[in-house]
């Protein structure tokens, strides 16, 4: 706020960097609010003094008033650019339903690749679940499927959502390159049994 010529008080707000506030007050001579020359000397001219004090004692009010606001908006705007990083919420997948139930007394093999997502085991009886979900879910597949011990012994497996068309050639692929992988090992033992 910049100073008015012929006032009492001029003020100087700076606003740093780190959003503190300072103000500079500088008071002018009295004899140019009164409108009357100021030789006070020893008690003379108490009148124009205290018409001159009410004056400037107004405006510091209007100034406190403002540094208050001005004070106050800008730490407002700073707690507003935090609060709307916070109320950023994740969002959950709904589960799909179960669509085939197997029972065995070994985990069950199919003919999909899976990776692991996680284990808990239950609290009242022990029993292990192990979560998996296909290894094609880059591709957008959405199947996953749940292996839970039972209790008495064997496995329960619970299959959740359709695969895409080629996720059970992933299987297959990596099948046909285990078999090709051992193949050429035992080609490779067999050339130096001969040497």
């Amino acid at each position: 706020m910049a100073s008015r010529p012929g006032s009492a008080l001029s003020i100087h707000n700076n606003i740093g960097g780190n959003g503190e506030t300072s103000l500079t007050l500088e008071f002018s001579d009295m004899a140019s609010v009164s409108g009357h020359p100021h030789h006070d000397q020893g008690g003379t001219g108490h009148g124009n003094s205290s018409s001159s004090s009410s004056s400037s004692s107004s405006s510091l009010s209007q100034i406190k008033s403002h540094h208050r606001s001005t004070s106050s908006t800008s730490s407002l705007s700073g707690v507003t650019g935090v609060g709307s990083d916070q109320k950023r919420k994740r969002k959950r997948r709904e589960m799909q339903p179960v669509k085939q139930t197997v029972h065995s007394p070994e985990p069950y093999i199919d003919d999909f690749l899976w990776k692991n997502n996680g284990n808990t085991t239950q609290k009242k009886t022990g029993c292990k679940s192990i979560y998996y979900k296909c290894s094609n879910s880059t591709a957008g597949c959405t199947v996953n499927k749940t292996v839970t011990e039972k209790e008495g012994g064997g496995y329960v497996t619970k299959y959740r959502g359709e695969h895409l068309d080629d996720c059970s050639r992933l299987k297959k692929a990596q099948l046909a390159a285990q078999a090709a992988q051992a193949a050429a090992q035992n080609g490779h033992h067999a050339i130096k049994k001969d040497q």
